[in-house]
């Protein structure tokens, strides 16, 4: 995997070099900074591939399993009959990075459809003096290789310096 450096507002990290930043910035109710990153969707067989990076005060830094119920309730929204209740798993990524994988599906596609299959995948870890770098994807199921192999190289290399 080929990577390309990325560094903007104190934030700094690696990432896959057909992803690319759409959006960074303040993050108004934390202090914090954020990053939006979109992976580069000829590479992939389906649906456009997010990742953000999210930068914290430690203090206020959400546990995983409440990172992965927020973006659960963000997609599910006002129509929980129509999504499967979350399965939450705990994973690593590269074999040796702690994160966690929110699995649920939507149920107005067939089972047999990509569509139907959702996965959020989380990790947190401190990234400076008192701040917690988030950083998850939330999507399809079929994206689960490239965003984990991602997410590990952005959770390798991430630092905040403000």
């Amino acid at each position: 995997m080929h990577l390309k450096p990325y560094a903007a507002n104190g934030v700094s990290f690696q990432l896959p070099s057909n992803w690319t930043v759409t959006w960074s910035g303040r993050l108004e109710d934390t202090n914090g900074q954020g990053v939006d990153i979109e992976a580069d969707k000829a590479a992939f067989e389906v649906l456009t591939l997010g990742v953000t990076v999210q930068v914290v005060p430690t203090k206020v830094a959400p546990t995983l399993k409440g990172t992965a119920a927020y973006l659960y309730n963000l997609q599910v929204d006002d129509k929980p009959a129509q999504y499967t209740k979350a399965n939450y798993e705990p994973i690593v990524l590269n074999g040796k990075y702690p994160a966690l994988a929110s699995r649920y599906s939507h149920k107005i596609f067939k089972d047999d459809r990509v569509y139907a299959h959702r996965l959020d995948l989380i990790a947190s870890k401190p990234c400076g003096d008192g701040w917690t770098c988030i950083i998850f994807s939330t999507g399809l199921a079929a994206n689960e290789n490239p965003a984990k192999q991602g997410m590990a190289k952005i959770y390798e290399t991430v630092r905040y310096q403000p």
